[in-house]
């Protein structure tokens, strides 16, 4: 056994002991015809359809949640970033600007901007930002057609978030600029030393990941900043949970991935199965994370696996309930699903016939939906035990029994 591989074990058990969550599987290489392609430059998804561009300069595309990948053709160089605007997609390239498709990919046009290795792109209704290497901000207001450098003109931008009236900018070595109005001033935030690889907004709060060791947040849009420590190979990519999971996020390191389920003030590496790699770009797709790396490929995993509950649906139930667990008798796992009418904070756990609480299966704060744990009993005997659920006022306990 691999020291990595002992170490994910012991993380494992650590979990199961503490009462958190359960460490089902790992990280699994998607390498159905994509290979092992050097770096995965971008990731995007567009109506279910994941996009992948990667080091090699061919574009991929999947519509099995990444099963398998077919290639979309496309000459022109690596992916850095992919983007989807109404009917068109647009790719920033490692040399050669940005290109555009209103058939999906099918056919392709080189746009005006095309002496560029184009980092990032980001649109807000018909405005589109891309992100270059040295000649900063560049904005088209009618699909590419024309491009405009706007007035932060001489910096590298990794990454460009939107939200509302605020476009955040981040940069190598001189931090975040966040412009209010629409690209034609900027101004440099307080976050203004360090180069930003990740911008992610969530809540009410920004966050930037840095090539240090620590993560940035804001609740003023950009004014003052506080650090969070996360790893310590720096935060290349920065991920959201589905809106159902009010504070859980995901951080893609020089090392792997860590998952927080308290809006960012802590974090766990989740990293069985994981190569030592940086993670550079992430994306959510149906019921699964995917995770590129600098190149050792693409990989997958299920996010219920790191969130520890799943959405059954996300139709407003009526009323709270607990349901009967299934299958009651079991051996040795159960699922456990729940409804939940209004945003709530939720606990979710399992206790013996003596009172002793055993597990925790869910500590969080959720979006009204319906939602299923699983219950994992294989190191306890065969007898009987109880769940219950406390969301707000609301509180119910059922039976269960364990037979092996």
């Amino acid at each position: 056994m691999t020291q990595k591989k002992f170490l994910s074990l012991i993380f494992c058990c650590t979990l199961m002991v503490l009462g958190t969550r359960d460490c089902l599987s790992d990280w699994v290489l998607m390498s159905n015809g994509i290979g092992i392609p050097g770096g995965i430059y971008s990731l995007s998804v567009n109506n279910g359809v994941i996009y992948c561009g990667t080091q090699n300069q061919v574009l991929y595309r999947s519509t099995n949640e990444g099963q398998s990948w077919g290639f979309i053709p496309f000459t022109g160089g690596p992916e850095r970033s992919i983007l989807f605007n109404g009917n068109n997609m647009f790719i920033g390239t490692d040399a050669f600007g940005v290109y555009v498709s209103s058939n999906n990919g099918t056919n392709w046009q080189q746009t005006p901007l095309n002496n560029q290795k184009v980092y990032a792109m980001a649109s807000s209704g018909n405005n589109i930002f891309a992100g270059t290497d040295g000649s900063g901000v560049y904005l088209s207001t009618n699909n590419g057609v024309s491009w405009v450098q706007t007035s932060l003109n001489n910096r590298i931008v990794r990454t460009i978030l939107i939200n509302g009236n605020n476009i955040f900018a981040g940069t190598d070595g001189n931090g975040v600029y966040l412009s209010t109005n629409n690209g034609t001033s900027w101004v440099q935030t307080s976050l203004n030393t360090t180069s930003v690889r990740a911008l992610l907004y969530k809540g009410n709060t920004v966050f930037a990941g840095t090539y240090t060791d620590e993560l940035f947040y804001s609740t003023n849009n950009g004014l003052t900043w506080f650090p969070r420590t996360v790893s310590n190979h720096g935060v290349w990519s920065l991920a959201a949970a589905p809106p159902q999971f009010v504070n859980f996020m995901f951080a893609g390191t020089g090392d792997g991935i860590c998952v927080s389920s308290d809006n960012g003030t802590s974090w766990i590496p989740r990293n069985e199965g994981f190569p030592n790699a940086n993670v550079g770009v992430m994306c959510i797709a149906g019921n699964y994370i995917f995770a590129g790396t600098g190149g050792w490929g693409l990989f997958r995993r299920p996010l219920d696996e790191l969130l520890g509950i799943k959405i059954i649906s996300s139709e407003i139930p009526n009323q709270f309930s607990l349901l009967q667990n299934y299958p009651n008798p079991f051996n040795p796992s159960t699922h456990i699903e729940f409804s939940i009418p209004k945003r709530s904070f939720v606990k979710l756990f399992v206790y013996d016939i003596l009172g002793r609480e055993l597990k925790i299966l869910v500590n969080e704060t959720v979006q009204p939906g319906v939602f299923g744990a699983v219950f994992d009993a294989q190191n306890l005997p065969s007898g009987i035990y109880y769940y219950s659920l406390e969301a707000g006022d609301y509180k119910e306990t059922k039976k269960m029994v364990l037979v092996k």
